[in-house]
């Protein structure tokens, strides 16, 4: 489970643009939470999430792939044992992930007069999520697959 892990967290981490947009987006996902801890106010919380998303998630499903595809490429890697169902794991505990904040905020807060949002739009986003990361795993593979 280490090498799985591992994997995952490069997925987030591989390149530096990625590695200071993430801590750009930990730190104002704090500050606004702590605003939240504070006022009382919902907005802060949610204001956070979208940043966190914004600054760290939606650049990382860009960059994931072609850090999946140049992990997979070489032939010496597919030697390692259960190399690919590691990597499979990695990419789904990294979907994931990606899903975690629009589920986060689908459970959080609920009443009855204040319902949960329709489940079609944690299927929307995951559709998407996994349009863009295979487009981008094609894409990296050859660019002539740009005008698909």
């Amino acid at each position: 489970m280490n090498a799985v892990l591992r994997v995952w967290w490069t997925l987030f981490t591989a390149l530096p643009l990625q590695r200071l947009l993430g801590g750009m987006g930990a730190v104002w996902c704090g500050a606004l939470v702590l605003g939240w801890l504070v006022t009382g106010d919902k907005a802060f919380w949610i204001v956070g999430v979208i940043g966190l998303f914004v600054l760290a998630i939606f650049p990382a499903v860009f960059a994931s792939a072609a850090v999946f595809r140049a992990l997979s490429a070489p032939r010496a890697n597919q030697l390692l044992p259960r190399f690919r169902a590691r990597m499979l794991v990695a990419v789904t505990l990294f979907m994931v992930a990606v899903l975690a904040p629009l589920a986060l905020w689908f459970v959080s807060g609920r009443t009855a007069s204040n319902p949960p949002p329709a489940l079609e739009l944690l299927g929307y986003v995951f559709a998407v999520s996994t349009v863009i990361f295979m487009w981008m795993f094609v894409l990296f593979g050859d660019w002539r697959w740009v005008w698909l």
